[in-house]
C-alpha cells in the first residue's frame, strides 16, 4: 500500500545567514506563453507591496514580447501611469509554472541580475511564511494554499495549555498535562518559566 498526499503541492524555502532586507529567488524562468522554448532566467525579488508582478525592458526584448492590454500602474515614483501589458509564464523553480501572468515592464534592480519583480498576483495563490529566528531570514512558499497560520491563535492555545498546568499544581519538571509524556519543561512549557 501506497500513502498518498491529500493535497499535493509544490513548496521551497529560501533561507539568508542573517537578516535579509531583500528577499530573492534564484534561477526563476520567465517564458513567452505562445513560443514556450523563449526563456529568459534571472532572480526575482519577493515584493509584498506590488500587486502584480513586473518584468525589466532587457526581459521583454529577449522574449519580443506582444502587448495584451492596459494596465495604471503606481509606483514610488509615478501614479497612476498607463502601462502596456504581456502575458508570460513564470517558473519559479522547474517543476513550479505559474501560467498566464499579465505583466508590466518596468525598473527593478538589472545591474544585480534581478529582472524580475513577484507581486501579489503571484505570492496570493500560495502560503508565504517570512520568519527571523536567530537573526536568519527564512522565507517559505507553497501552492496551493492549504491552511491558515495564526500566531496568536497558536499562542492562545500554548497559553491555555500552560494555565492548566500551573492550576494543576505541577512543577516545570512534571510530565506536561497536554500527555505527550515530555516534562512540561520539554513541550508546552519551553518558551515559559514559571515565576
Amino acid at each position: 500500500m501506497q500513502l498518498r498526499h491529500k493535497n499535493p503541492s509544490h513548496f521551497f524555502t529560501i533561507k539568508a545567514n542573517g537578516i535579509a532586507r531583500t528577499l530573492i529567488l534564484e534561477n526563476i524562468e520567465i517564458v513567452q506563453i505562445d513560443t514556450p522554448f523563449k526563456k529568459f532566467k534571472t532572480k526575482g525579488i519577493w515584493d509584498t507591496g506590488a500587486s502584480n508582478t513586473v518584468i525589466t525592458q532587457e526581459v521583454f526584448e529577449a522574449l519580443q514580447l506582444k502587448q495584451v492590454g492596459m494596465r495604471n500602474v503606481s509606483t514610488a515614483t509615478i501614479s497612476n501611469e498607463p502601462k502596456p501589458t504581456y502575458l508570460v509564464d513564470v517558473f519559479l523553480k522547474h517543476d513550479l509554472q505559474i501560467k498566464t501572468i499579465e505583466v508590466t515592464v518596468g525598473k527593478i534592480a538589472a545591474e544585480h541580475g534581478i529582472y524580475c519583480l513577484i507581486g501579489m498576483d503571484i505570492i496570493t495563490l500560495g502560503d508565504l511564511a517570512i520568519t527571523n529566528l536567530e537573526k536568519k531570514t527564512t522565507l517559505s512558499f507553497r501552492i496551493p494554499s492549504q491552511h491558515t497560520i495564526d500566531y496568536l491563535q497558536k499562542w492562545q492555545a500554548e497559553k491555555v495549555m500552560v494555565e492548566r498546568h500551573v492550576t494543576a499544581k505541577r512543577n516545570m519538571n512534571s510530565p506536561c498535562i497536554c500527555g505527550s509524556g515530555k516534562k512540561f519543561k520539554n513541550c508546552h512549557g519551553k518558551d515559559w518559566e514559571l515565576v
